[in-house]
């Protein structure tokens, strides 16, 4: 049995609190849980790690035909992590890029919501944030993707639910896909997601210390992370339209931007700017993991599946910022993402950990090695 040792002191922004690199903050948040009717953080002992490195696990880059007009991705990378909580051994997780004019239409929309909110504050009005896995930072509300009404016309929701439903399409189209992934998030009759499956999402807002705790989707058979800005990533920076051809097997001729995607340097991967941490375990029955660290950049759509374990790193550690610098988590240092969800609401969920709910069950405390 592992030892449940409470991270001291026992308060919920305490835990990357005195971590001067990101590796070790890294572990640290991949291996502990916030328990919060003990108020107390509780960190698996001697856990191991391997860098599921970017370049080694993309499978496929392309894009797949749709028969549909719209096009709304300039790329769809595979990539394909060892992972034996899956049945199949492995995880899938796909990346999307999204045209340069839906990023800019997204973001519009995006920042009409956001300066609504803050008009809001300077008002004195009452914004609730939701308190998840997040610590520190905006949760908003959940919204509805499919409930759209001719009010609504300015929301983020609407161009955002033509984006989930094509790469939902490209994931089930995907060349190297399992059958049990083609299934997920969407029927086969039309591979679009019907009336029995929920589309949800809502927005996350980050200044430079705040971080999210390791937790999961559970219900979600597709969870998707869409990254509006990024401080060191300024949106203008979006992805400019390759000239690469994709060849006979959908791989993409490299005939595109300068990209980091394929970058080793373990400098570069352990920093911070809010990445995405996805968990696999590599070893069944032992507490050796795997972890995928996702660089966010504007315009950039992941998806995963809703069982994965993740987490987000902020962007600076207090520990190196009171050191060095004097920082205010200022506006200009804020990161804000779209968080989506897919949910089968008439297939039994055997698999239900979290699903934004208080992050203290048995089965997550087993998953990070707290059994």
């Amino acid at each position: 049995m592992t030892d449940r040792t409470p991270t001291q002191p026992p308060y919920r922004g305490a835990l990357l609190a005195t971590h001067t690199n990101y590796a070790t903050a890294r572990e640290a948040l991949l291996t502990s849980i916030w328990l919060p009717d003990k108020s107390t953080w509780y960190t698996a002992q001697h856990p191991t790690f391997v860098r599921l490195s970017i370049s080694d696990t993309l499978t496929w880059r392309g894009l797949v035909p749709h028969a549909t007009a719209t096009q709304l991705f300039q790329r769809h990378d595979l990539h394909r992590l060892p992972d034996n909580t899956s049945s199949t051994n492995h995880t899938h997780v796909h990346r999307f890029r999204v045209l340069p004019q839906v990023v800019q239409d997204i973001r519009h929309r995006v920042y009409q919501e956001e300066e609504h909110r803050q008009q809001m504050l300077a008002n004195n009005q009452k914004v609730v944030s939701r308190l998840v896995s997040n610590v520190g930072g905006y949760h908003g509300p959940t919204e509805d993707l499919r409930a759209q009404t001719p009010d609504d016309a300015v929301s983020w929701c609407t161009p955002m639910l033509d984006v989930i439903q094509l790469a939902l399409r490209s994931i089930q189209s995907c060349p190297g896909v399992d059958d049990t992934e083609m299934h997920m998030g969407c029927p086969e009759e039309n591979k679009s997601p019907d009336r029995s499956h929920e589309v949800t999402g809502w927005m996350n807002i980050s200044t430079c210390f705040d971080f999210n705790s390791v937790h999961d989707h559970g219900t979600a058979e597709w969870s998707f992370v869409y990254y509006v800005d990024v401080p060191s990533m300024p949106s203008s920076n979006t992805h400019k339209q390759t000239g690469g051809e994709v060849t006979g097997n959908g791989m993409l001729e490299e005939e595109e931007e300068d990209d980091d995607d394929d970058d080793d340097d373990d400098d570069v991967l352990d920093g911070g700017d809010g990445r995405l941490l996805l968990r696999t375990q590599v070893t069944r029955g032992k507490h050796h993991y795997g972890y995928f660290a996702i660089d966010p950049k504007p315009g950039d759509l992941w998806a995963f599946p809703g069982r994965t374990l993740h987490a987000v790193l902020p962007s600076k550690l207090k520990s190196v910022a009171a050191a060095h610098e004097k920082t205010n988590g200022s506006s200009r240092s804020r990161r804000i993402s779209l968080a989506i969800n897919c949910v089968n609401k008439e297939k039994e969920q055997k698999h239900v950990v979290s699903q934004l709910k208080p992050l203290y069950s048995e089965a997550l405390l087993a998953s990070i090695g707290l059994q």
